[in-house]
């Protein structure tokens, strides 16, 4: 019945299992009414809702609202359609942000927004293609997956630049959100995120230091990683 309930609420059975059910739970555990308690627990935690309101059959079950969220992109999508997906992004964002491993710098001055995102931005560039600029692809582009996509890889065989970097400048530039996603997938360089997130994940985030509740949601992050409650003791 609550797994129902979360369904209708807008979270689908894989990311019930990943992110709020324990990692020793079958299908066999339906049928023990003495584990509903430990996971009414679960999901009134992981929803912020009171665990009366989780108890209650009756009751609906609700993520937070985010008035304030703004999206890039939302196209014939009713916002509150949106609302599990934006509560589960802010937990797991929540999780990591909780669990980065810590960096001092007791020389370092704090520096203006506008100037501390240019920065960032040279970093990441820097970090990606060995140099501060990406080359931009010509005219006839927007709104036209194949001539992006053709003009990227162009590039990067000319330049040794990544296409994805060139495809990911570009809409930084021109808000194409929609022809860059589509110019990605024909360069079939849409299934590499999962590796690249696994790697800075391992790197940069503290799994031992962090509580069981923040460890069951980083295997959602992270699928097919061993993370689990006893994770720590291993």
């Amino acid at each position: 019945m609550l797994i129902r309930r979360l369904r209708q609420a807008g979270f689908g059975s894989d990311f019930v299992s990943a992110a709020i059910l324990p990692d020793w739970w079958d299908q066999s555990c339906l049928n023990q009414p003495e584990l509903l308690p430990e996971i009414e627990i679960r999901v009134g935690r992981f929803l912020a809702i009171p665990l009366s309101t989780v108890s209650d059959p009756e009751s609906t079950l609700e993520p937070l609202g985010y008035p304030d969220v703004r999206l890039r992109c939302v196209r014939d999508i009713d916002r509150d359609r949106l609302a599990p997906v934006i509560h589960a992004a802010m937990k797991i964002a929540g999780t990591v942000v909780r669990n980065l491993a810590p960096v001092v710098d007791e020389d370092e001055e704090t520096l203006p927004d506008d100037e501390m995102k240019e920065l960032a931005d040279e970093y990441a560039i820097r970090t990606l293609v060995g140099e501060t600029t990406i080359p931009k692809p010509g005219p006839k582009t927007l709104g036209n997956f194949r001539n992006l996509a053709t003009q990227a890889a162009a590039a990067a065989r000319e330049t040794g630049v990544d296409a994805g970097s060139i495809i990911f400048s570009w809409v930084r530039t021109t808000g194409d959100y929609a022809t860059a996603t589509r110019a990605t997938k024909a360069l079939y360089l849409a299934t590499g995120a999962t590796r690249v997130l696994r790697r800075y994940f391992n790197r940069f985030v503290d799994v031992e230091g962090a509580s069981v509740s923040d460890r069951e949601l980083m295997r959602v992050i992270v699928p097919g990683s061993p993370l689990s409650a006893d994770a720590s003791s291993r």
